[in-house]
């Protein structure tokens, strides 16, 4: 989110082709989930994946990306990040475009920097849309599993380090042939419903304090 907001504020300016930058950024969003997964596995193979042969070119050891368990997660939360990333450009931008110029014009005449205009004006417009996609964004992530599954054809990672909530649930219920798996999936899916719904009662509760409506 840190990132895509970067992003909004600099392609909000007068930038040339800001609008074929921002579909640029979108068009992972748009794409088959399976596919930018499958995309990733090429671009991360330990032997012919492009990451390691730019690594090997800097004259480093090539990298197990997906058969290290250190390194399994943080890749998939870089990717992630990478896909939702475009969305969130697109919010952001549109939250920027409505915020009045005569603000920040108003503001400098006062005498108030970049800094200053952007926590004071810019942050404070726009926080109803970073609290959407903080809670949009948690949510997903809470329920992340097909990437998981796609990109280790089934399988959890190395020893476990792909296994999230919802991909637990898949297994129990679906993989595992036992007479209880159905019971653990359907106990799983209260347990993600109800840690969903806690953290978005406590977003809202939270959200008083930082979250400017526009009245």
């Amino acid at each position: 989110m840190t990132l895509a907001l970067i992003l909004a504020v600099l392609l909000n300016a007068n930038v040339k082709g800001k609008t074929i930058i921002r579909t640029i950024f979108f068009l992972p969003y748009v794409c088959s989930v399976v596919a930018l997964t499958s995309m990733w596995r090429l671009v991360l193979d330990t032997n012919y994946g492009i990451l390691n042969d730019f690594i090997s070119m800097l004259g480093f050891e090539k990298v197990n990306w997906l058969s290290n368990e250190k390194t399994y997660m943080p890749v998939m939360i870089l990717m992630g990040a990478w896909t939702s990333l475009g969305f969130n450009v697109i919010l952001f931008s549109a939250a920027l475009t409505g915020i009045p110029k005569s603000y920040y014009e108003a503001a400098r005449m006062d005498g108030a920097g970049r800094f200053k205009q952007f926590f004071k004006i810019t942050f404070p417009l726009i926080s109803p849309t970073t609290f959407y996609l903080l809670v949009i964004g948690l949510i997903n992530s809470i329920q992340d599993f097909t990437r998981f599954q796609a990109i280790g054809f089934g399988e959890t990672g190395p020893n476990n380090a792909g296994l999230t909530m919802v991909f637990y649930l898949y297994q129990q219920g679906f993989v595992n042939n036992y007479t209880y798996g159905m019971g653990f999936a359907a106990a799983t899916s209260w347990i993600v419903a109800i840690l969903i719904l806690g953290l978005t009662v406590f977003n809202f509760k939270v959200s008083k304090r930082w979250v400017h409506y526009d009245d």
